[in-house]
């Protein structure tokens, strides 16, 4: 049986208020709200904003962030996207795409769709280099908890997968936490995608209805469930360098110039001793 609310009675009378003003400030700049609930981790909560265009979105989604950060400061809170901010809570940033378009008829639409997240899939190791930035959103990737699974995958309403069908044309991009640089993550998706639609490709991977984590060996071969997520952030940097339709696509320059502060990132924050590296990173995220 389904709960009646998601919030618990010291959250109605904690969190509550915090998060009725935080609404109040969003809406005040422009930014409506469509939903706010409580999440399955202590202190964990999910704000849903409103579909727009990649960039406005995105613009939005910063804001909407700054918002959240002020707000929480103002009653001595702080407000973090970490990706596992404490043992046993983990937190994504979960990216809504739809592809629409005015000139082309439904199934034409939805063909060019399919043949946009075949090509997610097949570049998706390289993609996480972006959308799962730091070392320690590789906590996230892990099997059995409504994460990014382990799989390259996709699947209709399926949370066990990296890629989510939500409905045709809208699709749910599981592998993205809160470290991410999400113009540069949202570029590095479309390109991917562009060129999948470029090349007319079709969706060779079958729709994944159960656990992939759960599957046989047998099973997954037969969906085409073949490559492992990257389970480590050198991993996918590694994937990102072997990608080179992705590189010329985002522009080789671009690739390295991240690669290069990426690492030079990861090697100041592996001579922190762990709980410093955190709160350096809490602190700017």
């Amino acid at each position: 049986m389904n709960a009646w609310g998601t919030f618990t009675p010291e959250q109605y009378t904690v969190a509550l208020p915090v998060l009725a003003e935080i609404v109040d400030a969003l809406q005040e700049v422009g930014i409506p709200v469509q939903q706010f609930h409580s999440e399955s981790g202590a202190g964990q909560y999910e704000f849903i904003l409103p579909p727009l265009p990649p960039v406005q979105a995105i613009d939005t989604l910063v804001q909407a962030r700054q918002v959240v950060q002020q707000i929480a400061a103002t009653h001595q809170l702080r407000a973090t996207l970490h990706p596992m901010p404490f043992d046993g809570v983990v937190t994504a940033a979960h990216a809504h795409i739809s592809l629409n378009s005015a000139s082309l008829a439904s199934t034409e639409t939805e063909k060019m769709s399919i043949s946009f997240f075949a090509s997610v899939l097949d570049h998706l190791p390289a993609l996480c280099a972006s959308t799962l930035p730091e070392t320690v959103s590789y906590k996230r990737i892990i099997a059995d908890s409504w994460t990014s699974g382990l799989w390259v995958a996709w699947g209709t309403e399926n949370r066990e997968v990296p890629l989510r069908k939500i409905s045709d044309g809208h699709w749910e991009i599981r592998c993205v936490d809160g470290m991410a640089n999400m113009y540069l993550a949202i570029a590095a998706i479309l390109a991917a995608g562009l060129l999948g639609v470029s090349e007319s490709l079709e969706m060779k991977m079958q729709d994944c209805e159960p656990n992939p984590n759960k599957l046989d060996e047998v099973s997954r071969i037969l969906l085409r469930i073949t490559n492992r997520m990257p389970t480590d952030l050198e991993t996918a940097l590694k994937a990102l360098e072997a990608d080179e339709a992705l590189q010329n696509e985002l522009g080789s320059g671009l690739v390295n110039d991240c690669l290069v502060a990426k690492r030079a990132e990861q090697k100041m924050l592996e001579n922190m001793p762990e709980d410093r590296s955190r709160v350096w990173l809490i602190e700017r995220y």
